[in-house]
C-alpha cells in the first residue's frame, strides 16, 4: 500500500499583496516540507521580504492563502502566527544590547507564561530542570554557530556580524517546525557563513522546515534543496540548485545575463 504524501509544513497558495496601486507579490505557490531547506532569491524589489511578511502576518494578503500545517494562518496577526511555532529574523533585527550573549539566546527559549513565571519564582525542581536544559540548549547553539567564547560578553560589545549571529541563534536555538531567515549571511564572514550553514543543514536533518531570503549565492546553493526566484512580484523558477543555476530565465533576471 502507498503511504500518503507527507503534509507540507508551509504552504503558499496563490499568494497576492497589493500596496495601493502597486501589486508586490503576484500569485506565488509553493510548499515546504519537514527537513527541507528552500532559498527565496531575486533581485532587489523581487518581492522576497514582503512574501516573508506574508507568510508571518507582517503585511496582509490581497488574495490566496498561507497554511502552516493543516493550520490557516492567512491574516492572523504576527503574535498568533508565533505562538503557533513558526519563528523569523529580520532583515533589520537586533539584540539586546546590556544581555550578555547567552542571555540574549535564553530570551528567545523562555515563553512567558504565568506558570513559567511562578515555577521560577518559587525555584520549584521542574523550573530549575527546564532552566538547565535551556542554558544547555543556548551553549550548544553558540557553539554551533562558532562564537562560544563570546557567551559572557555584552551584546553591545561585539560587532554588527557577531550581533547578527546572535540574533541567528536566538531564532534557530527554539524548538520551532519552521523558521524562516530574512538574509542571515549580511555581515558574516566566510567562516561564519560556514558555521551557519552547517547548522542550517543539522536543523534541517532533524526535521526543521527552513525558508531563506538571501543574496549571498554561495550559501544558497550549499545548503538549499529548492530554490524559489521571484522577479517583479511573481514566481520565475522553482527546483534545485543545479537547475536554478542554468536556468536561462534566471539568468537573465537575476544574473543580468543578456
Amino acid at each position: 500500500m502507498t503511504a500518503p504524501p507527507k503534509q507540507s509544513v508551509l504552504s503558499v497558495a496563490d499568494v497576492c499583496v497589493r500596496f495601493g496601486g502597486l501589486t508586490a507579490v503576484s500569485g506565488v505557490s509553493f510548499d515546504l516540507k519537514a527537513g527541507e531547506i528552500c532559498a527565496l532569491i531575486g533581485p532587489n524589489g523581487a518581492g522576497k521580504s514582503t512574501l516573508f511578511n506574508a507568510i508571518t502576518g507582517f503585511a496582509r494578503t490581497a488574495s490566496g492563502r498561507v497554511f502552516f500545517g493543516a493550520s490557516d494562518i492567512t491574516g492572523k496577526r504576527p503574535d498568533a502566527i508565533a505562538r503557533l511555532g513558526v519563528r523569523r529574523t529580520f532583515q533589520n533585527g537586533g539584540v539586546l544590547k546590556r544581555l550578555s550573549v547567552l542571555e540574549n539566546i535564553l530570551t528567545g527559549l523562555h515563553c512567558e507564561t504565568e506558570r513559567r513565571i511562578i515555577g521560577n519564582v518559587l525555584r520549584l525542581p521542574s523550573a530549575v530542570a527546564e532552566e538547565r536544559s535551556s542554558i544547555a540548549r543556548a551553549e550548544e547553539v553558540l557553539h554551533d554557530l562558532g562564537i562560544a567564547h563570546l557567551t559572557n560578553v555584552k551584546a553591545g560589545d561585539l560587532s554588527s556580524g557577531q550581533q547578527r549571529l546572535v540574533e541567528i541563534g536566538r531564532t534557530l536555538a527554539q524548538h520551532s517546525r519552521l523558521i524562516l531567515l530574512d538574509e542571515p549571511a549580511v555581515g558574516l564572514s566566510a567562516t561564519d557563513r560556514a558555521n551557519l550553514g552547517a547548522l542550517l543543514k543539522r536543523l534541517a536533518a532533524g526535521g526543521v522546515a527552513i525558508l531563506l531570503v538571501e543574496h549571498v549565492l554561495e550559501l544558497v546553493m550549499a545548503v538549499s534543496d529548492r530554490i524559489v526566484v521571484l522577479n517583479h512580484g511573481q514566481m520565475i523558477a522553482s527546483g534545485t540548485p543545479e537547475a536554478v543555476r542554468n536556468d536561462p530565465v534566471v539568468l537573465e533576471a537575476y544574473l543580468g545575463n543578456k
